[in-house]
């Protein structure tokens, strides 16, 4: 600690400086079926935090997760039972499925009653098993009930387990403006449990190869490639593709938090926002009927058109990327973009700066792995373009 003292006029000011230095570590398990007696990932965890005393576990589930797995409560009953930890396992608190969850400040108070009547302390634990969503709603409870309450993530969606659900971010939407009440808090742990994918409707499938084709465009040439080399097999869900492309995406977005100096986004440089800036207001626009995957999707797409009409992407790499993009599903909702005026582009421009931390900044590609920073989009040219591929016959 240092103290400064300054003399003015005979007046002594002084202050003091206090500086300390965290150390986040969180791990990413891949596996099936975590809540099986032989699947000892939980088990090893919950061991290691050496609990004297009776803790509690609330689990925030999906309602459709639910509906799906109806054994999972007791099954996970029946695992903490059996390797004796000393955790009671509180009913499931269910979430209305995507984005609903996310716009019902409702399912935050009643959250926070629960936990303040069955008493679950912030030595307790909170366990999410579902999407994006859910995950968001349930790291922001838990990293405000009592200032922060364990948070064990089961994200079950293939974007949820290569991006939303494996990062440090949690929100919910206010007055349909995406994610603008949230945190950022670290989560003990996420176990992706390949099983939970089997039940994935097709577009919730489709949805989460955005993220995966995104941080190929802006940080790895090598996995972009093996992405279109291997679109059938994903496109089919072919098992051993999928977990490759979820495991390397995942990695990727665990790199850049680790290594890029600004996990908790200080500053105004997002990469890993890249197609995003007009992505948040299509969620909105559709009343968040659209994936979040497939609002990115568009938001790419149409970002890759405005980079090659500025003169910064060449255009076999452009055919490249609007291709692939196509190609893999995530192109078939561009009505959308009928309801896109130059005010609603304006909004979202404000709305992403104001995201950013007030300076506007929008990576555009260069090439692919290779992108820059600008400061101002020309809405007449989007426009434009918006136009032109509404007037395609694709």
């Amino acid at each position: 600690m240092l103290i400064h003292l300054v003399s003015i006029d005979n007046f002594i000011s002084y202050m003091h400086t206090c500086s300390f230095n965290f150390h986040y570590s969180y791990s990413i398990y891949y596996t099936q079926k975590f809540y099986e007696l032989d699947n000892d990932i939980l088990k090893n965890y919950l061991n290691e935090q050496e609990i004297t005393e009776q803790r509690k576990c609330l689990v925030i589930i999906d309602e459709y997760v639910n509906k799906l797995y109806p054994s999972l409560y007791t099954k996970l009953t029946r695992y903490f039972e059996h390797h004796q930890l000393n955790i009671k396992l509180l009913d499931f608190y269910t979430l209305l499925p995507g984005e609903k969850s996310k716009n019902s400040f409702e399912t935050l108070s009643n959250a926070y009653e629960l936990i303040k009547d069955r008493e679950i302390d912030r030595h307790s634990f909170i366990m999410s098993i579902g999407g994006g969503s859910t995950n968001d709603v349930a790291g922001l409870i838990a990293s405000t009930a009592h200032r922060g309450i364990k948070h064990i993530r089961i994200p079950t969606t293939v974007l949820a387990q290569n991006d939303a659900a494996i990062g440090v971010k949690n929100g919910v939407n206010f007055q349909g403006k995406k994610n603008f009440i949230g945190t950022f808090s670290v989560p003990e742990l996420i176990i992706n449990d390949f099983s939970f994918l089997e039940t994935l409707e097709s577009r919730d499938y489709t949805s989460g190869y955005a993220e995966a084709i995104k941080i190929s465009l802006i940080k790895d040439k090598d996995f972009f490639k093996w992405i279109e080399s291997n679109s059938e097999e994903l496109i089919s869900r072919k098992k051993k593709e999928v977990q490759y492309l979820i495991e390397t995406t995942a990695k990727l977005h665990t790199e850049h938090f680790a290594k890029s100096g600004d996990p908790f986004e200080k500053g105004s440089s997002r990469p890993l926002d890249y197609g995003h800036w007009l992505a948040h207001s299509l969620e909105s626009l559709s009343g968040f009927e659209l994936r979040h995957g497939e609002a990115v999707g568009i938001g790419m797409y149409l970002d890759t058109l405005y980079a090659y009409k500025k003169g910064y992407l060449k255009s076999d790499l452009k055919e490249q990327i609007i291709t692939l993009i196509e190609k893999i599903g995530l192109f078939r909702h561009k009505s959308i973009l009928e309801k896109i005026d130059h005010s609603i582009l304006m909004e979202s421009l404000n709305d992403f700066k104001a995201h950013l931390g007030g300076k506007l900044s929008i990576p555009l590609l260069y090439d692919i792995a290779l992108f820059k920073n600008h400061s101002d989009i020309d809405c007449q040219m989007y426009l434009e373009i918006i136009s032109e591929v509404l007037n395609s016959e694709n």
